[in-house]
């Protein structure tokens, strides 16, 4: 059965699997990265909260959430939104914190764990509708 895919559905297929290969890569690289993290502390860059905390924004919006705000674009479903808002949260949360403290934290990794299977569920949830077709 051909797939129906027009350009915007390819872009979205390769933009996606772009994606979920970076998580994939990190999550595989996550535990070696994890012991070498309790070594650095980022003391050298003196901002005001407010300024670092805007930038951290700003940046993780056009980085990592563009996945997020394509997925409720697109579906435009409750849960969508709901999933996508916890974890933006978490994901802030742990952009947020300092990197000692990351280091001896497990959040980290489970945020990654469930931003892997949120875009692998996206995946098959939106793409699947044309393969089925």
């Amino acid at each position: 059965m051909p797939l129906n895919f027009g350009f915007e559905e390819w872009a979205l297929l390769i933009f996606y699997l772009f994606i979920l290969y970076i998580k994939v890569s990190a999550l595989l690289e996550y535990k070696k990265s994890r012991s070498e993290l309790a070594k650095y502390e980022l003391t050298d860059i003196h901002l005001p909260k407010t300024t670092k905390f805007f930038i951290i924004v700003i940046s993780a919006i056009v980085v990592k959430f563009s996945v997020y705000i394509l997925a409720i674009y697109l579906t435009r479903k409750i849960s969508i939104i709901l999933l996508a808002a916890i974890l933006i949260l978490l994901r802030l949360y742990v952009m947020w914190m300092r990197t000692r403290t990351l280091a001896t934290l497990k959040i980290d990794g489970l945020t990654l764990m469930l931003e892997t299977l949120f875009i692998i569920c996206f995946i098959v949830y939106y793409f699947g509708y044309y393969i089925l077709q």
